[in-house]
């Protein structure tokens, strides 16, 4: 399934895809977080690794991760599954000790996937990929679904695994 599709049927469908996207944050709607879960699995999909985690911070990535985890639930013929993980910033840490929740279930050097609602300067994914590594997870790819500029993707090429960006400012902006 091509993402362009995915996102044009959105935009026709006269849903609140994308509010205050012209902010940091591109804050997606329920629906628009469930198609972006359907984008998500089906770029996973394509990976060669057996990715069995997927990581994103409190309020971008994680929400994605979630619903990416259901998509896999329901669509998977394998019955995979994916396990969210949420990543903590690191001045949290005063009262917990783990940078990544939800991993209990997962082994040393489990291949996970790190998935973010958008790409700026790099710094945010540069953080959450220091915390998986940290936790000793494989980091195989990296999912960001707007970039905010066009420096944007150079950043994420030299994240230091796969990554790919499904959308720009312009896609998601009406003109």
């Amino acid at each position: 399934m091509k993402e362009k599709s995915i996102f044009s049927s959105l935009q026709s469908s006269n849903a609140p895809i994308c509010e205050h996207a012209g902010t940091k944050e591109a804050l997606f709607s329920e629906f628009g977080t469930y198609y972006a879960g359907v984008l998500l699995y089906h770029e996973i999909k394509k990976l060669k690794s057996n990715v069995v985690g997927i990581a994103g911070s409190k309020y971008g990535g994680l929400p994605l991760a979630v619903a990416t985890s259901i998509i896999f639930i329901e669509h998977s013929e394998e019955n995979k599954t994916l396990t969210p993980l949420g990543i903590r910033s690191p001045d949290t840490l005063v009262r917990r000790k783990k940078l990544v929740e939800g991993a209990r279930n997962l082994e040393t050097n489990a291949p996970v996937v790190l998935v973010d609602d958008v790409i700026d300067s790099g710094e945010t994914a540069k953080k959450m990929l220091s915390a998986l590594q940290q936790e000793k997870f494989n980091v195989v790819a990296a999912f960001f679904l707007v970039a905010r500029n066009a420096e944007s993707s150079d950043i994420a090429n030299k994240l230091g695994c796969y990554s790919k960006i499904l959308f720009t400012m312009n896609d998601i902006v009406k003109k």
